[in-house]
């Protein structure tokens, strides 16, 4: 992970400017993890660089932390949705992807996700 995350200087020093892209993906990984401090603090960077973030990409967090057994931490991610244009869409979406998980996979090891999918339907 520290290696990923360096590349962020990397590209700094090469005089590319990373952009959401980027960002979102280096927070997926994190999110993968549960490091909610580490995404806490790119979320920051973000916020100062004047990097915006779109609702998909706070949702994409959000499935990456509850299937990966970090639904605890979800709801500070979902704070951060501005609900914007095709919002409904995108929620619907991670729903749906949370509930075939949920059927798909071992149901005892994925016990958030309903409650997850639930948080995220809470929010449109």
């Amino acid at each position: 992970m520290e290696s990923a995350t360096g590349i962020i200087s990397v590209m700094k020093q090469a005089g590319l400017e990373p952009g959401a892209e980027t960002y979102a993906t280096l927070l997926i990984a994190h999110a993968k993890r549960g490091e909610i401090e580490k995404i806490r603090e790119i979320l920051a960077e973000c916020d100062k660089a004047e990097i915006h973030l779109i609702d998909k990409d706070h949702l994409d967090i959000v499935f990456a932390l509850a299937t990966n057994g970090h639904a605890d931490q979800v709801d500070e991610i979902l704070a951060r949705t501005r609900k914007s244009a095709g919002f409904n869409q995108d929620a619907v979406n991670v729903i749906l992807r949370l509930v075939h998980r949920y059927i798909k996979y071992n149901k005892a090891l994925n016990d958030d996700l309903p409650s997850t999918s639930h948080q995220v339907a809470e929010t449109r």
